[in-house]
């Protein structure tokens, strides 16, 4: 049979009663409590600015690694289209070499069959 959790009576939220197995489950829960109508509550983010900016479209991070990973796909990042356009001539070019390879292949074994 299982074990039903061990619930804190002082971790209870005071606006929907609902209770929770610790005091940090409660702090977390009464930010977004439906029940809560403070404004205060409501605020999960920090006040403070957003630090980072894409130095292409200027989209705002809170943090330099949201940047980074952002420029990876950034539309008007030039490095990405140089790259992809790069990546996508080198794979024509791969698929039309074994093409000729193939066709080419194929038309010399007939001539030396005809013979």
């Amino acid at each position: 049979m299982l074990k039903s959790p061990a619930y804190n009576m002082d971790s209870q939220c005071p606006y929907c009663k609902r209770y929770f197995k610790n005091v940090r489950g409660l702090e977390v829960h009464l930010r977004s409590c439906p029940e809560n109508t403070s404004k205060k509550a409501r605020s999960t983010k920090k006040t403070s600015q957003k630090t980072s900016r894409c130095p292409h479209c200027a989209k705002n991070f809170d943090t330099h690694r949201g940047v980074k990973i952002h420029m990876r796909t950034c539309p008007k990042n030039p490095m990405n289209k140089d790259t992809r356009l790069v990546k996508w001539v080198k794979g024509m070019k791969d698929k039309r070499e074994k093409f000729q390879k193939k066709f080419f292949s194929s038309f010399s074994k007939k001539k030396k069959s005809s013979k």
